[in-house]
């Protein structure tokens, strides 16, 4: 895979995805969300609401022991997922494109599809 690299980090879940980011930033934010982008949010603000309608999540924390829960939230909404640490979210850009390795935990720059 020749595809740029933006971030690397803990593979939660498997699978593939390819939107327009989202960088939750409060809980307004949450409200945005619409289907299909990639959601990049904190750990305490992951919901419900904002897993429905991604089409993967990216979780920023601090506290990897906090881990197992998001694991199972992730496994329960079949979306790819992974978890890094906050300041490394902070080269992602909202609005633009990414495709997330939920099995690697790796976001590259772009579609897969192009």
């Amino acid at each position: 895979n020749n595809r740029k690299i933006l971030l690397k980090g803990a593979p939660i879940h498997p699978g593939i995805a390819t939107g327009h980011l989202r960088i939750i930033q409060s809980m307004q934010d949450i409200n945005k969300i619409l289907r299909g982008e990639i959601i990049v949010i904190p750990y305490q603000d992951l919901i419900k609401h904002s897993i429905i309608k991604a089409g993967a999540i990216v979780a920023t924390d601090n506290r990897f022991h906090r881990m197992p829960r998001f694991i199972a939230n992730a496994h329960f909404s079949g979306k790819p997922a992974l978890i890094t640490i906050p300041h490394q979210a902070k080269m992602l850009k909202n609005g633009a494109v990414v495709t997330v390795n939920g099995r690697n935990g790796e976001v590259y720059v772009g579609s897969l599809w192009q």
